[in-house]
């Protein structure tokens, strides 16, 4: 009987983390869609240098507003659960409430503060003397998103992932469509996508708040005061994921900005599009992470820890059959995504891209569990990891970057990815004993040597004059021969395939 309710209880989590990881996983391919036609929009009508411009102030911006969050964005997500387990409802709100002041306080301080030294900025840091209109319009966009985000993690904690994804979505569609209008009325000129950021926070605000009250949380109480015992709490956990996710964007920026200061604004211009594109594959990767975190919180309360263990376990195995030969594709294919996305003006960002499409494989695995660390209530462990993976890319960016420029910044990027593997396996280990599926890993990566093998194979068989069409019919040859061999080798099993889908469905 035990065992009996054991698995269906089980089935109830599976189907519950696999169709949240289905509707952000949807959500995330129209996202990341918008966004490169975006990025491709912008490509097309600005110089390649205004192009770098553009990243360089984002970049900057988002380092700086990194310190607006003591860490409440993080508490959040693993707080709501649990106050909604317990039915708090109060607390609930007064979490929600403090997190949104805090936010917008602190915004708007650093964003005077960059308005006030905008043409110092404009002309000696970005030496960019017009730059100024859209340091500005991006401080201001700046204070505004904080409502969108704050409405984007409630509905995470709430597990409400498809509304949590579509926020996402519609932010980057907003974009594309108020820039393609800009450009329309203002041809060339780098301020549109900066109008644009400032009419997406507003819109998204407006949107979404309402969606908050009525929707998800009627019971919500705006509160002004500050509760310092929930504040507390909130801080005791939240901080160190906050210095672990400063530390991230510390280091997904600080290539970016050291390469604007000692390279060229076409260098930064380059390494946002090879970082962005490769940075696909962990978008399609989030959508696993996402649901972790507060999936792991609430199993982690419940004292469900075989449950996570089982979880774990399935994830490490399907993440990275299917990540891998994604990975292999992008490399293969590096010249040609970029000529198709961006045109043959950004070619010289194809070596980057094929470096990093293989780094990514470390960092998807290591976020995955950074989330489930977080989930359990070791945030403080992610930090350490990810600090020191920060120290040593600052580090290797300010040894390499001078002297070797954009592939400077790439394999200081690969090199932290990597040493973020290491120790985040490492530190769960001794938390949960998950044993890693080191043969299926093998297994999986001579499968995936073999699919490109047959890639390059075809390539040299096949003689077409559309390189797209040539593309599209290698992909599909290697993609049938990589299924075989997974179902040969026993990497993947129908049986088991359809158990896991019968879950779904039950």
């Amino acid at each position: 009987m035990i065992s009996a309710h054991r698995i269906s209880d089980m089935t109830n989590y599976v189907k519950k983390a696999i169709r949240g990881i289905g509707s952000v996983f949807a959500f995330s391919l129209f996202s990341m869609f918008f966004a490169y036609v975006f990025r491709l929009l912008l490509a097309r009508n600005l110089l390649t240098e205004e192009f770098g411009l553009f990243y360089a102030v984002i970049a900057f911006m988002t380092f700086v507003h990194t310190f607006h969050d003591p860490g409440l964005k993080s508490a959040l997500i693993k707080i709501l659960p649990e106050f909604l387990v317990k039915k708090q409802t109060d607390n609930i709100s007064q979490a929600i409430s403090q997190t949104l002041l805090i936010w917008v306080s602190l915004s708007a301080i650093y964003s005077l503060i960059t308005i006030a030294f905008s043409r110092y900025l404009a002309a000696n840091y970005f030496r960019y003397p017009d730059a100024t209109t859209l340091i500005i319009l991006l401080a201001v966009a700046f204070v505004i998103q904080a409502i969108d985000y704050l409405c984007s993690y409630v509905f995470q904690g709430f597990q409400r992932m498809g509304l949590f994804a579509s926020v996402d979505f519609l932010r980057v569609f907003i974009f594309f469509v108020v820039s393609l209008i800009g450009f329309h009325f203002f041809p060339g000129n780098v301020i549109v996508p900066g109008i644009a950021y400032v009419a997406g926070t507003v819109l998204l605000s407006l949107i979404y708040g309402p969606i908050l009250k009525c929707k998800v949380f009627q019971a919500f109480r705006f509160k002004w005061g500050v509760d310092k015992k929930i504040l507390k709490k909130m801080m005791k956990f939240g901080i160190p994921v906050t210095i672990a996710g400063m530390s991230y964007s510390a280091f997904q920026q600080s290539g970016i900005l050291i390469l604007t200061y000692f390279g060229t604004l076409t260098d930064v211009g380059l390494l946002n599009i090879a970082l962005p594109t490769s940075s696909l594959l962990i978008s399609l990767s989030s959508s696993v992470a996402f649901v972790i975190f507060p999936l792991a919180s609430e199993l982690w309360t419940q004292g469900l820890k075989k449950h996570l263990q089982e979880g774990m376990t399935l994830l490490y195995k399907y993440v990275f059959v299917v990540i891998l030969p994604l990975s292999l594709m992008m490399f293969a294919f590096a010249p040609l995504i970029i000529t198709l996305l961006f045109g043959e003006k950004y070619l010289a960002a194809a070596s980057a891209l094929m470096i990093l499409a293989i780094g990514t494989i470390f960092w998807i695995i290591a976020n995955i569990n950074f989330n489930f660390l977080a989930g359990i209530g070791k945030s403080s462990e992610s930090m350490k990891v990810i600090l020191g993976m920060t120290l040593a890319s600052l580090a290797l960016n300010g040894a390499l970057i001078p002297f070797f420029g954009l592939m400077g910044a790439v394999w200081s990027i690969v090199a932290g990815y990597f040493l973020a593997l290491l120790c985040s396996v490492i530190i769960l280990h001794k938390h949960i004993k998950i044993a890693l599926p080191l043969g299926f890993w093998l297994k999986t990566c001579i499968a995936g040597l073999i699919f490109l093998g047959v890639i390059y194979g075809a390539k040299i068989v096949i003689h077409l004059d559309n390189p797209y069409v040539k593309a599209i019919i290698i992909l599909g040859v290697a993609s049938g021969i990589y299924g075989l061999i997974l179902l040969l080798f026993r990497i993947i099993s129908l049986r088991e395939l359809r158990m896991n889908l019968l879950r779904v469905q039950g």
